[in-house]
């Protein structure tokens, strides 16, 4: 059996290079088919559009399973089984505070945290959680 990956991917051996050829093959021997001859400047726009039919043809088959499906398309697929992707939201974060010396310690509601990295991440304190040890 064939996944729509391995489908799509068989699409990519369709180059205009091999339109190119396949159609070149086909023309009698007692024509010149040499680069700048009047058949192959015929053919080769064709064969560059084919090339773009077959790139074309491989996003179709990707975009119509569900499995690899992605952006609108994939809410097309899903909307068919009744489901709806939901709206994106804002990340949440339980987070501890100690000090310098280990010591838990208390934040405000807004303060802001960054991560120490290249690309940071920004943090705001948004609510305050009383943490309770049942003994």
């Amino acid at each position: 059996m064939t996944t729509p990956e391995q489908l799509a991917d068989s699409m990519q051996l369709f180059t205009a290079d091999y339109f190119m050829n396949n159609a070149l093959g086909r023309v009698p021997d007692n024509i010149d088919t040499r680069q700048g001859s009047i058949i192959y400047d015929a053919i080769a726009p064709v064969a560059q559009s084919y090339q773009e039919l077959a790139l074309n043809m491989r996003n179709i088959i990707l975009e119509s399973y569900i499995q690899t499906a992605s952006g609108e398309y994939l809410d097309y697929r899903a909307q068919e089984k009744g489901t709806f992707r939901k709206k994106a939201t804002f990340a949440e974060v339980i987070a501890e505070f100690y000090d310098d010396n280990g010591e838990r310690t208390s934040v405000e509601i807004g303060d802001r945290f960054a991560t120490m990295s290249a690309n940071p991440v920004f943090f705001a304190v948004k609510q305050k959680m009383v943490r309770v040890r049942l003994l």
